[in-house]
């Protein structure tokens, strides 16, 4: 049992070893993705700050030799080899991660990793950048501000995108809409597209339960064209379909926190810590013994 454990974990670590061995290939139509944003002093400190939070634990300070001991060794942004990546390369390879590279996909806002790429160029004195366009996919420029009204009688949810700089409606916009549970968040419906006056309409499940009041913790996301989510409205709606049962995590269950701990649970510990405690008090007792009687042997 123990060297079939032994054969599966360097089996998986082989197959990992050997994955980040082979070349890494960025699919065409994500090469020539281009930073919607013009790369200056501002967007070259933020991405400083992020670079160190998320990082320099892996692939250290640009231009020095500390990078993590790792298996392959995390590439020196400032090297010739990692900057030879175009900006469409870089991004998709933070995005989706691979092997012990990390996925940033869902931890990081795709500016903020626009950003990080920002900084890293400032280590490439040939670099010049090519800035793309706006997110065409979605008909957004710039930020968008959302409005959401749930109607009770037919259980629809209506949300309108506008665009913050001209107040005018998003034509193609496309949202996701999500329900909080209690292990992560459900998606609702399918994914849709505002149309010319930027609405857009879901339909919220007839058998869709919320808390004892009949609230449920909705968001709506919005697809950026580089294939990451934004979430733009993180609310509460009120249904009228109430929790009938009680919510596992409100009762004393084996997942829960200590204080919520089942009472049988509670005792089997302390009294195994005590019993536990009672033996070596136990041995400690004997040893005394043998000692004292050692003693009086020899006397």
């Amino acid at each position: 049992m123990k060297s079939s454990f032994i054969l599966i974990v360097v089996i998986s670590l082989f197959g990992t070893f050997v994955k980040a061995q082979t070349p890494w290939v960025v699919p065409d139509d994500k090469k020539g993705l281009l930073a919607p944003i013009k790369f200056s002093d501002d967007t070259r400190k933020l991405g400083l700050e992020i670079y160190n939070k998320t990082c320099v634990s892996c692939h250290g300070h640009p231009g020095q030799p500390d990078q993590a001991k790792l298996v392959p060794p995390p590439a020196d942004p400032a090297s010739k080899v990692y900057q030879q990546n175009l900006d469409g390369e870089l991004f998709y390879k933070i995005t989706e991660g691979r092997g012990l590279m990390p996925s940033f996909k869902k931890m990081l806002k795709s500016e903020e990793i626009w950003n990080i790429i920002s900084y890293v160029r400032t280590f490439n004195k040939e670099y010049v950048q090519k800035v793309g366009a706006s997110d065409s996919s979605s008909g957004v420029k710039g930020k968008v501000t959302a409005k959401l009204n749930y109607t009770v009688k037919n259980n629809k949810i209506e949300v309108k995108v506008i665009q913050q700089i001209n107040k005018m409606p998003i034509n193609g916009a496309k949202l996701s809409l999500y329900a909080k549970r209690n292990f992560g968040w459900l998606p609702l419906d399918e994914i849709r597209s505002s149309n010319s006056l930027g609405i857009i309409t879901f339909n919220y499940p007839n058998d869709l339960p919320g808390d004892k009041d009949g609230n449920v913790n909705v968001k709506i996301n919005m697809a950026n064209a580089d294939g990451t989510e934004q979430t733009i409205i993180d609310t509460i709606i009120k249904t009228e379909v109430k929790r009938s049962q009680y919510n596992l995590l409100d009762n004393r269950t084996m997942w829960n926190v200590r204080s919520m701990a089942p009472i049988w649970l509670v005792l089997s510990y302390c009294g195994a810590v005590l019993a536990a405690w009672g033996v070596i008090f136990y041995i400690i007792w004997i040893l005394l013994r043998i000692r004292k009687s050692g003693s009086e042997t020899s006397n």
